[in-house]
């Protein structure tokens, strides 16, 4: 018997390689996608704690901290636009303080542009 199939391993793994390289590269974009929403929504739930900590019906809740917290991860003022926000809402009426954020995502690869929008928060003061 002549065996006439040297080679074929190689052939067939040239042919599924990309599709494994494409599978491999999705799974690191989605987690990327993944981690940066859940930063997001960590950052709001911390402008949200925050801001219920400082609420005084007589005085209004000072939006610029808020926004430096939740775009910085500190008080104090940072460059809000290297993180490509979109619009950060932070509205109080009737003992509810409501913060929505939607901000750019950057992808890793740059194939995919989109907006990531946390989870509207809401806390009852």
């Amino acid at each position: 018997m002549i065996n006439d199939e040297k080679g074929v391993a190689i052939v067939e793994f040239v042919i599924v390689l990309p599709f494994l390289v494409m599978l491999l590269l999705g799974i690191i974009e989605f987690s990327n996608f993944i981690y940066q929403l859940n930063q997001l929504n960590q950052r709001v739930f911390t402008g949200l704690r925050y801001s219920s900590k400082l609420y005084n019906p007589l005085f209004p809740i000072d939006q610029n901290q808020i926004t430096n917290l939740i775009v910085c991860n500190r008080v104090s003022i940072c460059q809000a636009d290297a993180y490509r926000l979109h619009t950060i809402k932070i509205s109080e009426d009737s003992k509810l303080i409501k913060i929505d954020v939607v901000k750019q995502y950057t992808p890793i690869l740059g194939l995919i542009s989109s907006n990531l929008k946390s989870n509207q928060m809401i806390i009852k003061i």
